[in-house]
């Protein structure tokens, strides 16, 4: 039997999915997915995942509010995500993070809200599932002051250095589709000096759809090219890539995958 591939990062209450989340499942544990970790980007969906979690053995839910979505904190909300960290299935704190790309909300505001997700993930002994884009050098600050904490840098794509910092604050790194694509040469040389114990497979769905089915829907039964990518960067069997990231997703989130093998 081949080891299970796990999506630890998907985002399935996107309407993307709306009316084919069933068949969409059922690809993914027909590809071989044990367990997938569904992601909130808002307090909407992080009620929903877990709900939906409840409900489907082999999902499981992260909770948080997206930096887009920073400025739509309230005070009421970190009490909100308190009780949704309570739930079983709940395993994990995000997305959150820093994003200076769009500036859909005002960076000192997404800086505040990244600390209030660091908080509840120390407070809650969840790992916390961070989001990075032009924000490196902020991020790598704030969480140096909580250090040390579990986690990870999802949608990884920088420098190797910047790798090695997020490693030694003890993160993993989160690699999707964006490594088969034509024009991440330089991320895929980073990612060849990283050690495969540290990262972890994600799709990051409905978005960054690999190659070759860019244009379409991410979902994720598609994980496993991603599997095939790094397979390939490390020159070692796509079954020992199964094997690893799965390990390594079980021993961050705390999901025994006894039950999905």
């Amino acid at each position: 039997m081949k080891p299970i591939l796990v999506d630890t990062h998907a985002h399935l209450g996107h309407q993307a999915f709306a009316g084919e989340l069933p068949a969409v499942l059922v690809r993914a544990w027909e590809a071989g997915l044990g367990w997938v970790l569904n992601v909130a980007d808002d307090m909407v969906s992080a009620a929903a995942g877990a709900q939906l979690a409840a409900r489907e053995p082999r999902l499981f839910a992260s909770v948080g509010v997206h930096p887009h979505q920073a400025r739509t904190w309230k005070e009421e909300t970190r009490e909100e995500l308190a009780v949704l960290l309570r739930c079983p299935k709940v395993v994990a704190v995000g997305e959150t993070g820093l994003d200076y790309h769009y500036g859909f909300s005002k960076p000192a505001v997404q800086r505040q809200v990244f600390r209030e997700h660091l908080k509840l993930a120390k407070e809650h002994s969840l790992p916390v599932i961070i989001h990075a884009r032009e924000a490196d050098g902020d991020l790598l600050e704030i969480l140096s002051t909580f250090a040390p904490l579990e986690g990870v840098v999802h949608c990884f794509w920088s420098s190797a250095d910047i790798a090695r910092r997020y490693l030694d604050l003890g993160l993993y790194l989160g690699v999707g589709g964006a490594v088969t694509f034509r024009n991440s040469g330089a991320l895929r040389e980073t990612l060849r000096e990283l050690p495969l114990e540290r990262l972890l497979l994600e799709t990051d769905a409905p978005y960054l759809t690999p190659h070759p089915y860019r244009g379409r829907r991410n979902e994720p039964a598609m994980v496993s090219l991603v599997a095939i990518a790094l397979a390939e960067l490390f020159a070692i069997d796509p079954e020992e890539v199964r094997r690893c990231t799965s390990r390594n997703a079980a021993r961050l989130f705390k999901v025994d995958q006894s039950l999905f093998c």
